[in-house]
């Protein structure tokens, strides 16, 4: 026997995520995949002139398959405590006046900051909430569909603080909010027929938030918008 012989390469992470996960994705995500790998086929049917437009367009899809599959990734080490939230004294109304302005280049977008305290240092993970925001402003964004108006607010509490997140978008039925924190489970888009996504921003804001020892909830109704309100603990 021949105990010099490599061992068997293990599989990756994210290629075990991909077998686990994929048969999960939306068709329509896997369709966009399956195009993205291959590019001759673009060429066989659109020649040279569309070749270039179609890589660039497949560069899109691969570098956003890859995004997800680092969220996945990143949700499972949460869940199995792989990855913990490192806490530290943050300035959130820095962080998230950091947020807003990036957010300000988007067009019909108005985002307000409402901090009447004047709450400053809370003990966090700036990452980690700066993460959580940014994934609910932007789905926000997505499923408003036209011009919306977010508001931000964080005020201190009893035992630790809270940050709400509200929208004035076209709101969730109440029939689907049991299950929009689910992992894949996206919430029927109506006429939103552009609305694209593979349904692991919610599921990836509710471990962040339980990676801190927080609790998120959701209010909504149709054409009214909706309300996420996470209270956090001190310390």
């Amino acid at each position: 026997m021949d105990h010099h012989r490599a061992a068997k390469p293990t599989r990756s992470a994210k290629e075990q995520l991909y077998q686990q996960y994929y048969p999960r994705i939306p068709h329509s995500a896997q369709h966009s995949e399956i195009h993205a790998r291959d590019p001759d086929q673009f060429w066989r049917n659109g020649g040279p002139g569309k070749t270039a437009r179609y890589l660039k367009i497949n560069q899109g899809i691969i570098e956003k398959l890859e995004q997800n599959a680092d969220r996945v990734l990143e949700i499972t080490q949460f869940e199995s405590g792989v990855r913990l939230a490192k806490k530290d004294t943050v300035n959130i109304d820095a962080l998230i006046r950091g947020i807003v302005e990036r957010f300000t280049v988007i067009d019909k977008v108005a985002i307000t900051l409402i901090n009447d305290a004047g709450l400053t240092d809370v003990q966090s993970d700036g990452y980690v909430i700066d993460t959580v925001i940014t994934n609910l402003v932007d789905n926000a964004i997505k499923y408003a569909g036209g011009k919306v108006n977010i508001a931000i607010q964080i005020a201190a509490s009893t035992d630790g603080w809270q940050l709400t997140v509200g929208d004035d978008g076209s709101g969730i039925a109440q029939r689907y909010l049991p299950f929009i924190f689910d992992k894949f489970y996206r919430v029927p888009s109506g006429d939103l027929h552009d609305v694209k996504g593979y349904g692991l921003g919610l599921s990836y804001v509710q471990q962040l938030v339980a990676s801190l020892g927080g609790k998120i909830e959701v209010r909504s109704e149709l054409k009214a918008g909706t309300t996420f309100i996470i209270k956090f603990p001190n310390g």
